[in-house]
């Protein structure tokens, strides 16, 4: 390593040593097989918090954004529809493809929302061993979550703390049921 220039393998393996922490936080917040029912996993935590709800068949989540101060703690469900809707960005911009909306995302529903999740912390864990080292400096190769031209190094940080923040509000959620 020359001094003042840190190595791209090492800010990688530390990355993956940052997503290891949050996702060893998915056993306690997002346990398979599920043991709410379905009623609990939908139940806001007050009149007005966000949930998901059947909409022809799919479940949609409720998200106005920017999203406002006042809105509540969301359901558990919508939670998980959540991690589910950002990772799912993430990899599409890192694909070249535009964000899809909130409806364009179904909250799967119980325990099939927990396999969606898995599905792509593997994918990412493929995507941080495949990432080139000059790209982590590139403000060209991903514009969300951020809308700008941020390094991807900065939008590779930001998915492990929104997981762990993720895992940390589902964790907070459950307890209280």
């Amino acid at each position: 390593m020359t001094e003042g220039v840190l190595d791209g393998r090492l800010v990688v393996d530390a990355l993956r040593h940052q997503l290891r922490v949050a996702w060893s936080l998915v056993d306690v917040s997002f346990p398979d097989p599920e043991p709410l029912t379905l009623d609990e996993l939908l139940r806001p935590t007050a009149p007005g918090a966000w949930t998901v709800r059947s909409v022809e068949g799919e479940w949609q989540a409720e998200l106005v954004l920017p999203e406002p101060a006042d809105i509540g703690t969301p359901s558990i469900a919508w939670h998980e529809w959540h991690v589910i809707w950002w990772w799912t960005n993430v990899h599409r911009s890192l694909d070249g493809e535009e964000p899809l909306p909130q409806v364009a995302v179904p909250w799967p529903g119980p325990g099939a929302a927990r396999q969606r999740v898995s599905e792509l912390h593997d994918r990412w864990l493929e995507r941080l061993d495949a990432v080139a080292v000059d790209e982590l400096v590139r403000g060209d190769v991903s514009a969300w979550p951020y809308g700008d031209d941020r390094p991807l190094l900065q939008t590779l940080g930001w998915v492990n703390i929104e997981l762990m923040k993720n895992m940390g509000e589902l964790h907070l959620l459950r307890s209280n049921r």
